[in-house]
């Protein structure tokens, strides 16, 4: 007789089952389970009651749907019976009730098996790890159990036994083991925001198919069931806490290798296969106990460890596991995380049920979910850095004991956290975290023992004091350390209080500020930020700021304390003024200047309004007019007033801050003075000359004037005149300097201030002193009366008159200078010599000219030397050198010997002796040098500039070019990074010998401006084609900053005529475009709002995509009202598809709408294109076959769609109601009844009274109704309700009033 046997474990993970190869037994229907369980519950009547209810949960595992897919990623365990339609979850039980009963199975023959165990021993072995191995392997099954596998539900099989005892025991146990996991299933799967996040944290997750296939030695493993091996610590495990996962069967074999229960004892152990190409790898319940082995693993994703004999630390291997998204150690004996490396994709951590005291270890940057539960944690000390955590399970652990241990939690993990053990995180606790000072968490980390929050303050700075008081400098204590709650771009202060107790140095205190994550870890320096004061900015909002504060005593650095700001809040965006003040020395005539501190608070920084008032003593202040500039000149119109400067911040996006003002005290008058005293007037006897000068210091009072003569023998100045600003010139002041004193004076008195005048210039006993030849020097000789001598000017002409006329008839040999000196030039021969003598006086001011003429004309000189030629060592004429004195030695003469001839020859023909000289040494290349180095191009971002120079020295060679720390050619193109700055090019002269020269640096250019915005090119990136989107790449330039550029699609008509489309960074294209162009315009746009030119560029033409409908949706379907089903198809212009309705009692399967035709029995065509329901299809579901065609009359792929939900019928109404006088009394209510199936209408009958007050006639509910003497001299009402067959009622409808009841004639 062929059995079947099986194990069902206690904690409901997974079942085994074996069959063996001779015959196969059938799971045909759920009435054969039904069938087993009715049999085992007669045999045991004294569990009857829970018998029963067992029953019933197998009823109701009937129909339940599968759990989501993508949730069972985490919370699903390893699938356990291919027959079974349902999931487990992260818990290790049935996601559904189960039922636990003792099964009864039925061999071949018909004969019934009963259940039996031949050794009592085996019972404590049940739920051991052996029992979760895979089970049978769907290819045992008939095709019809296959086939109806979906609608089949799940059912356990338990062992056979000879004690019914003992099977009743196990039951009871199977029972409370699963209605304690449904119980802590239902309220952990409850929340939605749990599950979301948990599918989030498997992003590349791995769900199940219905039927799973299972290798063979999933058979061979099943005998081990009855292993004891740590039966004791099965049997202790809780699978509410321990999160387990669900194999992938859809992997590759080559990807997946499941070896559970197989009592491995190394991962380096023959035949185990590890190879580098696996990603899932389960091997849970086994004997491992090192990770040696697992580096081979590269490319692994999933990795259960789960129920082994791991201790720690031993983890080191893991880091070669670089792809690892999940990690399972549940169930072993690891007593510490430390030597867990950092894993950079590692999403899921389970390590619950181990004997771990803290969770230390090294920082996971995607950790998601870590559920450590049922361990000995009692610290937070050492706790990771886990930036993404959103799930973190510590149940049934010491530390709970701790107060507040899930605002702990929430500090040391940060806002990312959305649930704490298993429930989302308690308001008030997120309140609670809140009043903790900002570095609890740091604290928390180092070992500080966690209190209540009004003690946390004291507690946590008498913890860290405690760490510092050892390396403080001697003599000195902290009494508190802070920092101000910062606000973007508000100034944020820090405060250390350091108490000298008995010190005579000072301590010298050093700041560093750091920035760190949304959490108070991975703090990162701030460049420059050492000062006391920090700006938040922008991208500091939401993120903690510490500073560091270093000690120094008598230059010995002590080690830095720390404080921890609160995250950085947003700026409210209205400027304020924090200090303002009035710089400058309060004298007329002085420049004063307002200063102002602001903080910008968010805003983007402006230019504000500043202002300047005027205020006289017990007045009001008065604007000054003009004065709209932190700069302010005093002026005498400010003496003995206060000034006001006032000043409003604005930002650039104009909003104000509140305007804010600082006083001055009363400004003074300055001394008087006077500057740039002159004397006006031509220095000539007879003339009137004028002194005169700027008066400053006040208003002006009795200032004095004085003319005073100088004294040629003694050098003394004599007054001459006194009050007067004005003197006439007499002949005594000839020859003679006058000076003008000016004494200022106020009320105060004053100073003088004198200025002396070179006056009566004359020049006298002009003449050419020397022989007048050519190549002679002249010398001019005079008598100069009021002037200094010195300072004349002398220039020389040459004319062809003997006597001088005026200026006009001479040419100039010579410019104006003051040598006296001349040396007559070659060109002067034949002409007369003329010299210009022109005075000054020391102040510049000049004379009149004088002008002297020579007694003859200029001779020539003797033969002298006028040609020259230089010629090469070869004898070769050097044409540029003919003629020439010098001759410039050029690269092409290096190396070679110069010579040159010399023939004088006279003007009038005669010729000298002809000399030639050889030099002695050949020409040598000079040093590389540049004789100039300057730039081309506009500073303007985008153009190109280029490097000109002048190379001297030999053969250049590759001369090295410098722009802004970048070697680049001769030619630079402007960016955007270069505006603002000057721009300059360096060069280093290299010869072609390789000798370097002095590298010379060109004058700046710019500040370079931004250019014009421009679209340096445009792309269209995508397939044109029908039903594709394109979008676009473009290049931009102008501006370091740009702004919301344009961009614009058009589709190109036929006509020529350009539609719009959209704006969008992309386009979808539809049917409309094929067979025409698409144009992208793009308009390039500054931050500033300037406009560039508009560029676009034209896709090809757009083609037809193949036929195909990709969508079909039934709408809501009710009676009568006509279906329009939405479809989406696309590939050219469709034509007249083909549409056909069919109507079925039981809604299908999506697989079974492939071929309608194989399943006619169940499906009834009822119309074919667009149809209205009748009432024949009221609670049926309607079924489309579309079979899409395009213009040409081909048809493609048809598509069959399924209502979501049955024809629904209209509300139950009735019209036409009446009533009928039958006659002898009787009476028939009618009407007209409309929505789906009549039931049970409900009819009430009233007498209407002579008043018109309707009156229910009790008793009278028939549609029939039979007058009585209370009806006489009264009117009949019938009342009709309408009610569907589904119990569906309706409104109450009331008929017109019958006419007056009357009694009946006697009859004979």
């Amino acid at each position: 007789m062929d059995t079947i046997s099986a194990s069902k474990p206690k904690d409901a993970r997974e079942i085994s089952c074996s069959v063996p190869t001779v015959k196969r037994s059938q799971v045909t229907s759920s009435k054969s389970v039904s069938g087993v369980m009715r049999t085992s519950k007669n045999s045991e009547a004294s569990t009857a009651g829970k018998a029963a209810s067992v029953q019933s949960a197998v009823r109701k595992t009937e129909g339940t749907a599968m759990p989501d897919s993508n949730l069972s990623r985490f919370l699903r365990p390893t699938l356990s019976s291919s027959a079974s339609s349902q999931r487990r979850n992260s818990t290790g039980n049935f996601r559904d009730k189960q039922a636990v009963a003792t099964a009864k199975q039925t061999s071949t023959d018909g004969k019934i098996v009963s259940p039996s165990i031949s050794d009592s021993g085996k019972k404590a072995s049940l739920g051991s790890r052996k029992a979760l191995l895979p089970s049978v392997s769907s290819k045992d099954l008939t095709p019809d159990a296959s086939m109806k596998g979906k609608r089949s539900p799940a059912f356990s099989v338990l062992p056979q036994t000879s004690d019914s005892g003992k099977a009743d025991s196990m039951r009871k146990s199977s029972s409370r083991s699963l209605e304690s996991s449904r119980r802590v299933l239902s309220s952990s799967l409850e929340s939605s925001s749990g599950i979301s996040s948990i599918k989030k944290a498997t992003s590349n997750g791995f769900s199940l198919p219905e039927r799973t296939s299972f290798s063979a030695s999933a058979n061979r493993v099943s005998s081990v069931v009855s292993s004891k091996k740590n039966s004791s610590a099965a049997e202790s495990r809780d699978y509410r806490f321990i999160m387990l996962p669900q194999v992938d069967f859809k992997a590759r074999d080559d990807l997946r290798l499941d070896l559970r229960g197989h009592k491995i004892r190394s991962l380096d152990a023959p035949g185990l296969n590890l190879s580098p190409s696996l990603e899932f790898v389960y091997l849970r319940d086994n004997l491992l106990s090192s990770m040696v082995g697992v580096e081979i693993l590269k490319r692994v994703k999933v990795l259960d460890l789960s129920f082994n004999d791991f201790k720690g630390p031993s983890f080191e291997p893991l880091g070669s596991c670089k792809a690892l998204q999940q990690l399972y150690l549940a169930g072993n004996q690891i007593t510490t995380l430390s030597s867990i490396p950092e894993l950079p994709n590692l999403e899921f951590l389970s390590v619950a049920q181990n004997k771990l005291k803290s969770l230390a270890m090294a920082t996971q940057p995607r950790l998601q979910v870590l559920a450590a539960s049922k361990n000995k944690i009692s610290t937070f000390k050492g706790f990771p850095f886990l930036p993404v955590l959103e799930h973190l399970r510590v149940e049934e652990n010491p530390i709970l004991r701790m107060t507040h241990v899930e605002a702990a939690s929430i500090l040391l993990v940060g806002p990312t956290l959305k649930k704490f053990n298993d429930q989302d995180l308690s308001l008030k606790e997120l309140e609670i975290a809140k009043s903790y000072p900002a570095h609890t968490p740091v604290c928390i980390r180092d070992g500080w023992e966690f209190c209540r929050p009004e003690l946390a303050a004291d507690s946590t700075f008498s913890f860290l004091l405690e760490k510092w008081k050892e390396h403080f400098p001697p003599g000195f204590m902290l009494s508190g350390t802070s920092v101000d709650s910062p606000f973007e771009d508000d100034i944020c202060r820090c405060h250390f209080n350091f108490i000298n107790v008995n010190s005579d140095a000072d301590l010298v205190l050093k700041y560093q500020w750091l920035v760190g994550d949304r959490t108070p870890t991975n703090f990162e320096i701030i460049a420059d930020a050492v000062g006391e004061v920090y700006w938040p900015k922008h991208e500091d909002i939401g993120k903690y700021l510490k500073v560091e504060c270093t000690p120094i005593l008598m230059e010995k650095v002590y080690p830095p304390v720390f404080a921890i700001s609160s995250p950085v809040s947003p700026g409210t965006g209205y400027p304020k003024v924090l200090s303002l003040s009035v710089h400058g020395e309060l004298i007329e005539g002085n420049l004063i200047r307002g200063a102002v501190e602001i903080s910008w608070c968010g805003g983007t920084p402006g230019k504000g309004v500043a202002s300047w008032l005027r205020r006289r003593w017990n007045g009001s202040p008065v604007v000054v007019v003009g004065a709209e500039d932190e700069d302010y000149l005093l002026t005498a119109d400010d003496i003995d007033s206060s000034l006001v400067f006032m000043y409003t911040p604005v930002t650039e996006e104009g909003t104000k801050g509140e305007p804010q003002y600082a006083m001055t005290d009363f400004v003074k008058a300055a001394p008087p003075s006077v500057s740039n005293v002159r004397i006006l007037g031509d220095a000539v006897e007879g003339n009137t000359i004028k002194g005169i000068g700027e008066y400053f210091g006040g208003k002006e009072g009795p200032s004095k004037f004085k003319w005073m003569r100088e004294d040629k023998e003694t050098g003394n100045f004599v007054v001459v005149s006194s009050g007067a600003s004005e003197y006439t010139l007499t002949k005594n002041d000839i020859g003679h300097r006058l000076a003008f004193v000016y004494i200022p004076a106020n009320f105060e008195g004053g100073k003088s201030v004198s200025v002396m005048s070179e006056i009566v210039k004359k020049v006298t006993n002009l003449m050419i002193v020397g022989d007048v030849r050519e190549g002679s020097k002249l010398t001019v000789s005079c008598t100069v009366v009021g002037g200094t001598e010195g300072s004349c000017r002398v220039q020389w002409f040459k004319t062809s008159y003997s006597m001088f006329e005026n200026e006009n008839s001479m040419e100039a040999i010579s410019s104006s200078k003051l040598a006296k000196t001349f040396r007559v030039p070659l060109a002067a021969v034949g002409y007369y010599i003329v010299v210009k003598f022109t005075p000054v006086a020391s102040d510049g001011e000049t004379g009149e000219s004088a002008f002297a003429i020579s007694d003859k004309v200029v001779d020539s000189l003797p033969p002298s030397l006028n040609f020259l030629s230089t010629e090469g060592a070869a004898g070769v004429l050097i044409a540029k050198g003919v003629g020439l004195l010098q001759c410039l030695i050029t690269k092409d003469y290096i190396g070679k010997l110069i010579s040159f001839e010399c023939t004088p020859v006279r003007d009038d023909g005669i010729v000298g002796e002809l000399r030639t000289f050889l030099a002695a040494v050949q020409v040598r290349s000079g040093s590389p040098r540049l004789l100039y180095l300057k730039i081309i191009g506009d500073g303007v971002e985008g153009t190109t500039l280029h490097a000109e120079k002048k190379y001297w020295g030999g053969e250049e060679g590759n001369s090295v070019y410098q722009w802004l720390q970048v070697l680049h050619m001769p030619s630079y193109e402007v960016s955007s990074n270069d505006i603002g700055f000057l721009v300059s090019v360096s060069c280093e002269p290299i010869r072609s010998d390789g000798t370097h020269g002095p590298t010379v640096i060109s004058e700046h250019i710019g500040p370079i401006i931004p250019g014009p915005p421009c679209c340096q090119s445009l792309e269209l990136f995508g397939s044109m084609t029908e039903g594709c989107r394109i979008s676009f790449a473009v290049s931009y330039s102008g501006g370091r900053e740009k702004g919301c550029c344009v961009h614009e699609w058009f589709r190109l008509m036929e006509n020529g005529r350009k539609e719009k489309l959209s704006c969008d960074d992309f386009l979808d294209l539809t049917l409309e475009d094929v067979g025409r162009f698409i144009e992208l315009a793009y308009t390039p746009v500054r931050k500033d709002g300037l406009r560039g030119s508009r560029k676009s560029v034209i896709s090809t033409a757009i083609s037809a995509a193949n036929p195909k409908g990709i969508e079909l949706v039934i709408p809501d379907c009710r009676k009568d009202m006509e279906v329009v089903p939405q479809k989406s198809y696309y590939g050219g212009k469709e034509g007249n598809g083909e549409y056909v309705w069919y109507r079925t009692r039981v809604r299908p399967y999506e697989a079974d709408l492939v071929e309608i035709s194989s399943f006619s029995k169940d499906f009834f065509i009822v119309g074919k294109n667009v149809i209205s329901p009748t009432i024949e299809d009221v609670d049926s579901y309607l079924v489309l076959r579309w079979v899409p065609t395009v213009m040409m009359g081909t048809k493609v792929h048809m598509l069959s769609q399924i209502s979501t939900n049955p024809v629904m019928a209209e509300h139950p109404i009735v019209a036409n109601v009446r009533i009928k006088d039958m006659g002898t009394g009787t009476f028939v209510g009618e009407g007209l009844y409309y929505g789906g199936y009549e039931g049970s209408s409900m009819y009430s009958w009233y007498r209407q009274t002579t008043e018109g007050t309707n009156l229910l006639i009790p008793g009278a509910t028939s549609i029939n109704y039979k007058a009585t003497d209370h009806d006489y001299n009264c009117r009949l009402v019938l009342g009709y309700t309408p009610v569907r067959s589904d119990s569906i009622v309706g409104e109450l409808v009331m008929s017109e009033a019958s006419n007056i009841v009357l009694p009946g004639k006697l009859k004979m």
